[in-house]
């Protein structure tokens, strides 16, 4: 099977002016929803706002939707069904999360172009990488 890395970072556009990044490993049949309960984890986020997930050449720039509307905490929608394998490639454009449409956390999602297979004793999703501390949901990055 392979496994996508996939760096995950919050861009100064949309939120903050901390630097935040995450490099992980995943596998490709992870869903859009498996994403998501991954990146609720590793930012440490309460997982109580409505998401969605879009592909674009920019955050305002919104060309593939992978579900007709948002999804909430207690039911991930079309996005159990999105596989990452499905996703990508999408040539020219970004993937971007956005989690929480009062605060708009928007994350922009970009895979590697190399080729990875999964290696025995391994457990994925996980961080390979981290740059700066977690933000805090509902807290300290100012505007």
């Amino acid at each position: 099977m392979e496994i996508y890395t996939l760096t995950i970072i919050l861009p100064l556009y949309s939120r903050r002016n901390h630097e935040w990044q995450r490099v992980i490993e995943i596998p490709e049949t992870s869903s859009l929803y498996d994403l998501h309960s991954y990146i609720q984890e590793i930012t440490e986020f309460d997982n109580d706002h409505l998401y969605l997930f879009f592909a674009g050449r920019s955050h305002t720039n919104k060309k593939i939707f992978f579900s007709e509307g948002p999804a909430n905490p207690y039911s991930p929608g079309k996005y159990i069904d999105v596989k990452l394998n499905q996703v990508y490639p999408i040539k020219g454009l970004k993937l971007y999360y956005i989690f929480d449409f009062g605060d708009n956390w928007v994350f922009e999602i970009r895979k590697s172009r190399k080729k990875k297979m999964a290696e025995v004793n391994i457990q994925y999703p996980r961080i390979i990488e981290q740059t700066g501390k977690n933000p805090d949901q509902y807290g300290d990055w100012a505007w």
